[in-house]
């Protein structure tokens, strides 16, 4: 793997939407894994942000798409990682994506609903339009371990994303036709704009809503690495 240079800024959007009428909220394991990265980030000398889109009636898409417009106008950050709030991730995971020097690279995370499979997908095409997807493992351990995996789709839970994507593809980003979600909207667009998406396998996510038993040695190390015995399940 590369190194990452000094020179690389990074904003991390935090896309939050209201949920049922009721206020987005995270939870404190989130921030702890959110402050570790930073640290992280800060001390290999990366200069770092944070920007949440949150607000009352504001859907997923909208708030990605009110992230990327905040990443572009206010900020010179060279790029910008999407990280899901019910995700966890080990303190060095966006210095590794930032590492791997790719226009598009995610991470490796699960299904939230069973059967919790990791969420690495091929597209099947019929032109420019999605017939299908298709989830390529059906367990994790299946997945090649510390692979860069090239795929169809780069996943929302966590990405990092170089500048010159967002403003080589122009608005909208992100949006929900009718039978596909907002991250396959945007690897369509990216596709067609000549870009590649990527699975980096060494950098893997924990959903806090997925059973502890699919997801059981990266929790295990998440809790390691913060000092935790064991890591309750998430019951909320």
């Amino acid at each position: 793997m590369e190194s990452t240079s000094s020179s690389k800024s990074v904003l991390i959007g935090i896309p939050l939407r209201e949920d049922e009428g009721r206020f987005a909220h995270v939870d404190a394991r989130f921030t702890a894994s959110l402050l570790a990265n930073i640290t992280t980030l800060a001390q290999a000398g990366v200069r770092v942000g944070v920007h949440q889109a949150v607000g009352p009636g504001l859907t997923l898409e909208r708030a990605r798409n009110s992230v990327v417009k905040f990443f572009l106008e206010q900020t010179d950050s060279t790029h910008l990682c999407f990280w899901d709030s019910d995700t966890l991730l080990l303190p060095d995971a966006i210095l590794k994506l930032l590492a791997r020097n790719l226009p598009i690279v995610s991470g490796l995370y699960l299904e939230r609903g069973m059967p919790h499979r990791p969420v690495i997908i091929d597209l099947i095409l019929d032109g420019h339009t999605v017939k299908n997807y298709k989830i390529r493992y059906k367990d994790v351990d299946e997945v090649p371990k510390d692979q860069l995996l090239e795929c169809g789709v780069t996943p929302g839970g966590i990405f990092v994303t170089e500048r010159s994507v967002f403003t080589t593809m122009g608005e909208p980003w992100f949006a929900l036709p009718p039978g596909i979600g907002e991250d396959i909207f945007f690897s369509l667009r990216a596709t067609q704009a000549g870009y590649k998406h990527y699975v980096d396998t060494a950098v893997e996510g924990i959903h806090l809503v997925q059973h502890p038993a699919a997801s059981k040695r990266t929790l295990e190390e998440w809790a390691k690495s913060y000092g935790y015995e064991v890591a309750r399940p998430y019951t909320d």
